[in-house]
């Protein structure tokens, strides 16, 4: 038998699920990660560019729409997924990305549902159906945990009352029953916000990490503070800490 640590190896990448409403910088905090690759699935991409290019912020080395094809023609959406694929290979196999955004979850459902529809014509039971997308989530999410690069999925929230203790929570918003258990796919599970305070009123963007009783299933393994501005250096002195002879 192996020694353990021979199959230990010191892998510089995150996978990361993060959430917020709209507005509160997910996107452009994704665009921040190193040489970043966005799939830009909900066609939401302008503002965090003009974002990252007033406040003098990294922008990402690339990125592609999946409504619409290299040429400017309109990809319909039963074949958006398969143009989904083939980009998300690409950029895998792409030795200057480092990072892979995918901006959104909720436009990806969409394009999931779709592909499902697609390869189940005749299923019409809707319950049927999402036994079927259910499997076709978690055959995706399990691929994503194979990469070998960061991953950073964005996704909106739904907002629902603890029908016991009257608390409202912020839980993730993808379709059906993967919904319950989609951060357990990812290493971290953030949610970001804005923040308020002041008069008049100054407004910054903040990021959370840590789980309470209103941000269910958050979780970050690299000992962030709960709460912090976000700041990639931050993060990369996590992964990748100074070696005590540095």
């Amino acid at each position: 038998m192996q020694p353990i640590s021979n199959y230990i190896t010191h892998e510089e990448f995150i996978r990361l699920l993060l959430l917020g409403p709209p507005g509160s910088g997910k996107t452009t905090m994704g665009c921040q990660f190193p040489a970043a690759y966005v799939m830009d699935v909900d066609v939401n991409l302008g503002g965090p560019l003009r974002f990252c290019n007033a406040h003098n912020l990294p922008k990402p080395i690339g990125y592609d729409r999946l409504d619409i094809d290299e040429t400017g023609a309109v990809v319909p959406m039963i074949a958006r997924y398969p143009r989904f694929e083939k980009l998300l290979n690409e950029a895998y196999i792409n030795p200057e990305v480092k990072t892979l955004v995918i901006d959104s979850a909720t436009g990806f459902t969409d394009i999931l549902m779709a592909e499902v529809k697609r390869q189940q014509p005749s299923v019409k039971d809707g319950r049927q159906l999402y036994g079927f997308y259910l499997e076709a989530g978690k055959q995706f999410l399990g691929k994503l945990t194979q990469i070998r690069k960061n991953v950073v999925l964005t996704a909106h929230e739904r907002i629902e009352q603890d029908a016991m203790t009257g608390i409202t929570q912020y839980r993730v918003a993808w379709p059906g029953q993967l919904g319950d258990y989609l951060g357990a796919f990812f290493t971290n599970v953030w949610r970001c916000e804005v923040e308020r305070e002041g008069l008049p009123p100054k407004y910054k963007y903040v990021v959370r990490t840590m789980q309470d009783a209103q941000h269910y299933g958050l979780k970050n393994d690299l000992e962030l503070p709960p709460v912090f501005s976000f700041d990639w250096n931050i993060i990369q002195h996590k992964l990748c800490p100074p070696s005590p002879s540095s």
